[in-house]
């Protein structure tokens, strides 16, 4: 007897059939429902369905996720003709439904002022052709150097800064009591850009400068930008997202495998820690969080995993996401690993 297996993975009403074996779910956010996972013993749920793509995974030790045929199987442990013929009884008794996904939230009110955002228009705009004219020539090596491509680079709008300061006023920042002017570092322009207009700007010092321990004090963020998620206007509620600490990181991972998902960055271990950005996060079938594959990397997850039902640590093979293209990494089928 043959099954109609992609009818019953897409029609089965997956959260009626889990509630039906393990009771009214435990918690709710987003598209993610929680259970205390039935194939382990823990104190904290989760196992999680998401009734929009009709599968399940558990966050926790075992690790196990499939879609309803593989759920019924391993939860009443039969073979997959005997977990079909149950799901097909299944559905005559509980129709498919319709699953709404949820809104994305609305925009947050603008933090950065209107001065700001011209202000930084206009920086974004004159430090491009800095970086493709001699003056920028090492900075652009480096980027390259760092296996992004020259259509990466100009996509997301990089450019090269000759360090220069200019009145706080100017750009609409109060004084901050001890000079009336901004320091626009020497180096590489990082605009981060929402509806065609920079929101924040990081500039990546080159050459590097180092403090009097000898450390390298390789970023720096334009005084006046807004606490905001790179490429955080990208995000879909009918897409998955990877989340990472950098914004090379991001670009690495867009460049390789932007079809996938859409790829996304905090630009600091506590960025973007906002309610728009947890919210918009949260309506995504799945966040996979690849911070940085160190202890501080490990920790800062601990935030979007405890924030986010729907988010999964997935740890970088190398450093970050930019020293696995650097090395000739496969990122795409890392990000494929991530997502199945």
């Amino acid at each position: 007897m043959s099954f109609d297996t992609k009818t019953i993975k897409e029609n089965v009403d997956i959260l009626a059939l889990v509630e039906s074996e393990l009771g009214p779910y435990h918690s709710h956010h987003g598209q993610w429902y929680a259970w205390p996972c039935p194939f382990h013993s823990e104190k904290t749920p989760s196992f999680k369905v998401n009734p929009a793509t009709r599968s399940w995974r558990c966050y926790g030790a075992c690790q196990k996720s499939g879609n309803a045929i593989e759920w019924i199987g391993e939860y009443k442990g039969i073979g997959f003709k005997d977990s079909c013929r149950h799901l097909e009884r299944f559905m005559r008794s509980h129709p498919p439904i319709a699953i709404p996904r949820p809104p994305m939230p609305t925009s947050k009110s603008k933090a950065v002022t209107d001065l700001w955002q011209s202000k930084a228009v206009s920086l974004v705009k004159a430090s491009q052709p800095n970086l493709w004219s001699s003056v920028g020539a090492g900075a652009l090596a480096y980027l390259r150097q760092r296996g992004l491509t020259d259509e990466t680079i100009r996509n997301a709008h990089l450019g090269y800064n000759i360090g220069h300061k200019e009145a706080r006023n100017g750009w609409g920042i109060p004084n901050n009591g001890y000079d009336d002017y901004v320091w626009i570092d020497n180096g590489i322009i990082i605009p981060s850009i929402s509806k065609g207009v920079p929101q924040r700007i990081t500039i990546r010092r080159f050459p590097k400068v180092v403090d009097a321990s000898g450390v390298d004090q390789k970023y720096k963020i334009l005084s006046g930008s807004d606490n905001t998620l790179y490429n955080g206007e990208l995000l879909d509620p009918t897409r998955p997202a990877i989340l990472t600490e950098g914004i090379f990181d991001a670009l690495s991972v867009q460049q390789a495998a932007g079809d996938l998902k859409v790829s996304v960055a905090t630009d600091s271990t506590g960025g973007a820690r906002m309610p728009e950005w947890i919210d918009r996060l949260a309506a995504l079938p799945l966040v996979l969080v690849a911070y940085d594959a160190d202890e501080a990397g490990d920790t800062a997850s601990g935030f979007w995993l405890d924030s986010l039902l729907n988010a999964k640590r997935w740890r970088p093979t190398l450093d970050d996401p930019n020293a696995m293209l650097q090395a000739g990494v496969n990122i795409r089928s890392w990000v494929q690993d991530g997502l199945s």
